[in-house]
């Protein structure tokens, strides 16, 4: 059975994900130039600002249309996306994409005798 997953905006995440790690490379530019060196307490800020910045940025998902995205979680069905756009899911979420589209298969044109011996044209069309 389908679960539909919804994910969160992902141009709210994607400008949260630049703030962090504008903010630690701030943060690592500031205790560089420290005559003393570097405070232990901005040292953690600054790797927590840039772990925290590409987590956000390795959840961040992009759909096109008539595509949707399966998610698993250690090999266990979570859900299926199904939006189109910039969304942002669990980063640790397996993702496989899914075509959605109709395709078809058109086959060649055969000429065969019906029972009488007449001629007749046959071909098939297979959509899926």
């Amino acid at each position: 059975m389908e679960k539909i997953k919804k994910g969160l905006p992902g141009f709210i995440v994607l400008l949260a994900a630049i703030v962090l790690l504008i903010a630690g490379i701030v943060l690592f530019v500031n205790n560089v130039s420290a005559e003393g060196g570097a405070a232990a307490p901005a040292i953690v800020l600054m790797i927590a600002c840039f772990v925290v910045g590409v987590f956000l940025l390795k959840g961040l998902l992009v759909i096109q249309p008539n595509y949707a995205v399966a998610l698993t979680f250690f090999g266990k069905y979570v859900g299926t996306v199904r939006d189109n756009g910039l969304l942002f899911v669990n980063p640790l979420f397996t993702r496989q994409k899914v075509n959605l589209r109709s395709q078809s298969l058109e086959s060649v044109k055969l000429k065969v005798n019906d029972k009488m011996g007449n001629p007749i044209e046959i071909a098939a069309v297979i959509l899926w």
